[in-house]
């Protein structure tokens, strides 16, 4: 930074010189003031000298404006919580990388950086990659969900956002890649609770409505009066099938209900 101001100042420093010189050197030639050229030089030296030096500090001041603001944003993307980095749009390589990618997926920033965007991915994501790659991008994307793998093989969920950019004057793209897949579990999972309350409230309202019908009819058909009927016997055979029947159906509610409350334990807070 200060190379480069000092090149610029110094330059402008050689080229004010020779301007004053020569158009000192041409006043006197022409006018014949020989005793004012070396008063004239002089004062051009120091004019030419001290705007040189304003120069310098005002061309230094303004790379570390630029060197400060291109640090902020650098940290910008290293420091982000989020996994971030940069690819190549003609050759897919991975052109840059933030600490959280290399936490997320297991690399190190030397591993990452000999990977290409297919070894982020499962081999059944691909072709569905190389597909979407075929298609003109717009400046900011929104992709979606995709797949993707770690070091270990691991597979997950993640939504990517990408944006256009320049990278070493190279085409390339902006990646951040938000991992999901505890949200598109715990859905899952609330989805299949959902089912099981389903099935309940359909054993609540069938299974256990038909039973209870059956039991109050029998009990319609009870003679009270004389216990000794035979058809109380056939009741009392019946209702004992249908409370069994009963049991069962109960049964089956309370441990659907307890495999709910084990689901509901296990599902991240």
């Amino acid at each position: 930074m200060k190379k480069i101001a000092l090149k610029y100042s110094s330059l402008y420093f050689i080229i004010g010189i020779f301007l004053v010189v020569i158009s000192s050197y041409l006043a006197n030639l022409l006018g014949n003031y020989t005793s004012t050229l070396a008063g004239e030089i002089a004062r051009g030296f120091f004019l030419i000298t001290a705007s040189s030096f304003l120069l310098y500090q005002i061309v230094l001041q303004a790379y570390k404006s630029i060197n400060e603001n291109k640090n902020q944003y650098k940290r910008l993307f290293e420091e982000n919580p989020n996994p971030m980095w940069v690819y190549d749009v003609e050759t897919l390589r991975i052109l840059a990388v933030n600490q959280a990618a290399m936490h997320t997926y297991g690399y190190s920033e030397e591993e990452f950086l000999r990977l290409s965007l297919l070894q982020l991915r499962p081999g059944s994501e691909h072709q569905k990659l190389l597909d979407n790659i075929k298609m003109d991008s717009p400046i900011y994307s929104n992709s979606g969900t995709w797949l993707h793998m770690r070091k270990n093989g691991e597979v997950f969920f993640v939504s990517i956002f990408s944006h256009r950019t320049q990278f070493n004057k190279k085409r390339a793209r902006l990646v951040l890649a938000l991992d999901i897949n505890d949200r598109l579990v715990a859905e899952k999972r609330i989805l299949a609770q959902n089912e099981r309350l389903r099935e309940i409230a359909h054993l609540q309202s069938h299974n256990v409505r038909r039973p209870v019908a059956s039991i109050l009819g029998l009990i319609n058909l009870f003679d009270k009066r004389d216990p000794t009927n035979e058809v109380n016997g056939v009741v009392i055979e019946k209702l004992d099938v249908v409370c069994k029947e009963l049991d069962l159906t109960i049964h089956e509610i309370v441990e659907k209900t307890y495999e709910l409350e084990v689901e509901n334990r296990d599902l991240p807070q």
